[in-house]
């Protein structure tokens, strides 16, 4: 019998607002809701971004968190786009002289310096005329950014000790997706071994602000020391490494799977097979991106691939000095011009279907199949290829053998990797459309929250999962919103793009990616409805809301966020397990904590037919 990996909780951050409660979820269909749901949304954001609980009563402070969300204009607690730090290269033809104090002294005089002056701790070197970097500014032809709501500043509420902004996003996002649950670590750890965990987390691109690579790659250039944290904190597997170290304490199995935009969609296939084949009873999977600052950008930008003003100006017919509509920068499936980046943080908690209904855990839904490809042979690397056809199509089969024919064609939703690049619209539509043919399917429904949200890199795919669960709970289907007609070289064979949100009956899901390099996944998510349809074989009627406790825990919980207490789980020097403190035997080992013993006859069990008796 092979375990139904089930989603019994979810968290996270971005820009639309934190994932729990489906609150950034709403924020996305916010047209579609009644006065008294935009109303608790509004408020809800508000209160994460510290403005005080019931903004929604005035009509300014309301407008203030609508405009504070979703893309917009890069806001100046990022950095200005209009003020970029640089050097530029020059040539002086007269000496110049400089002063420094003892911590910038060269500790080799460079040729053509020599010493002059002491005055205080400071010393004057005379230059010989030469080639100089001179500081000044430039202006990014990329304004735009799917960030946080502006305010929300989570190194507020823990002792985040100079971490990089995708950590502390990290650690709100995990924080978020516990706590909401309902679920409490102690108890779970009283029905697994230490090795039936996991953790699978990380970010695509690393820490790249100042607190990171990104400060430590440009220290010397910038006149800076190195700090002793920036390596160790840039590496990408680190929000894996705090999941383990200050939330949970997990001796289990860690790490994270890379595969660019498809990273999120990577992590969860090796949580989702590690459940299905019983060496995980529990697993927790994880994305962390921020990638908004002027070098990541500037990189993207260079490659042609981000929204530029000029090319937003050329497809709205613009002037010059006209300024873009920074709200529809991210055009997925219509005519566009480039992504628009974006930062996001997003967990969730999957459980093997027996442990979830012995916790009396809420169940949001599962996970049947995820399916992940590479392309093959390449003219470029950055060319698609045929590995997201391989991925599709196994998870469509997946909703077809396990719902029906008429559940994949009228009731599920596919959340398209819809990036907003030309190339793009073209290529997966042409997936889309094919397999939607194979399978017999007329009006498969599409939609794309890029264009809202923007493109968080490799914690994408949690996004769509996060925004695929709340259209379950709304049975709404998000629209694409900036995009009023499709671009005439998109596919629309056998498929149904959601231009607008609308409701709709949704059983079912399906998370694309499609990452540069040749990274491809997509997995199959099925309805807590549907979920508990396929298991009342299993198990009988299974109440998907959770116990009494695990209501009335996620009910305090929501309260408090609700009301601007935002809670981070931070066990720093805690709950520490030394080699001293475990049992080891032969045939077992005892870790303080947890109910069960870890065996040791893994290589029996496996190999039982090449071991001579």
């Amino acid at each position: 019998m092979t375990a139904l990996p089930l989603i019994v909780g979810f968290g996270g951050i971005n820009a639309a607002g934190r994932s729990s409660d489906h609150q950034a979820f709403r924020r996305l269909i916010i047209d579609t809701l009644s006065a008294s749901e935009e109303a608790r949304t509004i408020d809800q954001i508000g209160a994460l971004m510290g403005m005080g609980p019931q903004v929604s009563m005035n009509k300014a402070h309301a407008q203030q968190v609508l405009e504070d969300t979703l893309i917009r204009r890069i806001h100046a607690h990022w950095f200005n786009p209009d003020e970029v730090p640089m050097n530029r290269p020059g040539h002086t033809k007269e000496p110049i002289t400089i002063w420094l104090g003892p911590l910038q002294a060269p500790n080799i005089l460079p040729q053509g310096w020599t010493i002059g002056r002491k005055k205080d701790r400071l010393t004057e070197y005379i230059v010989e005329p030469g080639d100089i970097l001179k500081p000044c500014t430039r202006q990014l032809s990329v304004k735009s950014a799917g960030m946080a709501p502006t305010g929300f500043r989570p190194d507020l509420f823990y002792p985040s000790r100079n971490h990089p902004r995708t950590l502390q996003l990290a650690l709100f996002a995990l924080s978020d997706c516990w706590l909401s649950s309902g679920l409490q670590w102690h108890q779970i750890k009283q029905h697994i071994a230490p090795n039936q965990i996991a953790v699978f987390a990380g970010s695509s691109i690393g820490q790249m602000d100042e607190s990171g690579f990104g400060g430590m790659l440009k220290s010397a250039l910038l006149g800076k020391r190195t700090t002793s944290k920036q390596l160790p904190l840039g590496y990408p597997q680190m929000s894996a490494d705090f999941s383990n170290a200050y939330v949970l304490g997990s001796l289990g199995r860690s790490g994270a799977t890379m595969g660019a935009c498809a990273s999120f969609l990577y992590n969860l296939h090796n949580a989702v097979d590690g459940i299905q084949e019983g060496r995980y009873k529990i697993a927790i999977v994880g994305g962390a991106d921020c990638p908004i600052t002027p070098e990541v950008i500037e990189g993207f930008r260079a490659m042609g691939a981000l929204a530029e003003d000029q090319g937003l100006r050329e497809l709205d017919g613009l002037g010059e000095d006209e300024t873009p509509d920074y709200r529809k920068t991210s055009r997925p499936f219509g005519l566009n011009c480039g992504f628009t980046m974006a930062e996001s943080s997003q967990y969730i908690i999957l459980m093997d279907d027996q442990l979830a209904i012995e916790l009396g855990a809420a169940i949001y839904g599962s996970v049947p199949t995820v399916a992940s490809h590479a392309d093959g042979g390449k003219r470029s690397i950055s060319a698609p290829g045929a590995g997201n056809y391989l991925t599709l199509a196994q998870a469509v089969a997946s909703i077809r053998d396990l719902l029906g024919q008429d559940a994949l064609a009228n009731e599920t939703l596919v959340q398209a990797h819809g990036t907003s690049t030309p190339q793009n619209r073209v290529t997966e539509s042409e997936v889309l459309s094919r397999v939607a043919k194979a399978f017999g399917l007329d009006s498969l429904s599409v939609t794309a929250i890029k264009s809202q949200i923007g493109h968080s890199q490799g914690t994408a795919g949690g996004d769509q999962l996060a925004a695929s669960l709340g259209a379950f709970a709304s049975q709404t289907a998000p629209g694409i919103g900036t995009v009023e007609t499709l671009a005439p070289d998109v596919v629309q064979d056998g498929l149904d793009f959601v231009l607008k949100s609308r409701h709709q009956r949704i059983t079912a899901a399906l998370i694309n990616a499609k990452g540069f390099g040749g990274n491809n996944a997509t997995a199959a998510i099925l309805s807590p409805e549907a979920t508990a349809t396929l298991l009342k074989s299993r198990h009988g009627a299974i109440p998907l809301e959770g116990s009494d406790e695990v209501q009335s825990r996620q009910a305090r919980y929501r309260h408090k966020i609700d009301h601007g207490t935002i809670e981070i789980l931070y066990n720093y020097g805690e709950n520490i397990i030394e080699g001293s403190d475990l049992e080891i035997s032969p045939e077992t080992i005892d870790v303080p904590g947890f109910g069960e013993n870890m065996t040791l006859n893994q290589a029996k069990t496996k190999y039982s037919d090449l071991i001579k008796s």
